[in-house]
């Protein structure tokens, strides 16, 4: 959808970019690890839609109450490393908002929503490994998540008009330069 910023390494050109799913990271979620060579791994067009699918055929298959969580893997702002997040839900509460509720000295929560998502898609990442090849894993113990009509992943995605980040740096530099420049041709 945008590039957000481009850095040329020794090792080749990195670009983060703005995705359809409007997920923000390396090479817009194209992925050449763990594909036979010469192909890469898509996102899927509609990670939520794909996860209430495979919900509905695990529910009726084997009759019990369960989440589905799609996740990749990203990169954080101003960390190094990478961590799966989730990117598609169904069934799940990915995004437990706790505003208006009190902390253990009663004190109200004004923005505290964990984003139990990325929280499960690290987990099950930490059983999975990056490079065994398992693409599933089941994580229990999280039965008071379990919401029928939970919203999916969009929820997660941080509104434009909300986000402080925008663009990277240099790409944030040249903008106002130029947007200064601009202003100094016309008067």
């Amino acid at each position: 959808m945008r590039v957000v910023a481009t850095r040329v390494f020794p090792s080749g050109t990195t670009r983060i970019v703005e995705n359809h799913l409007g997920i923000v990271g390396a090479a817009a979620g194209v992925d050449a690890s763990n594909t036979p060579a010469g192909t890469v791994l898509l996102l899927p067009l509609d990670p939520d839609a794909s996860a209430a699918t495979i919900r509905a055929a695990l529910v009726d298959r084997f009759d019990v109450a369960l989440g589905v969580v799609i996740t990749d893997t990203l990169g954080r702002t101003w960390r190094e490393g990478q961590t799966d997040i989730a990117i598609g839900g169904s069934g799940v509460v990915l995004l437990e908002d706790l505003r208006g509720s009190t902390d253990t000295q009663g004190r109200v929560l004004d923005v505290t929503a964990p984003a139990v998502g990325d929280e499960i898609a690290s987990a099950a990442d930490l059983v999975k490994r990056k490079s065994s090849g398992l693409p599933v894993a089941v994580v229990r113990g999280l039965g008071h998540l379990l919401v029928d009509d939970a919203p999916g992943a969009r929820v997660m995605i941080r509104p434009l008009e909300n986000d402080m980040f925008r663009l990277g740096t240099d790409e944030a530099y040249a903008q106002g330069f130029e947007a200064g420049r601009e202003s100094t041709q016309g008067h």
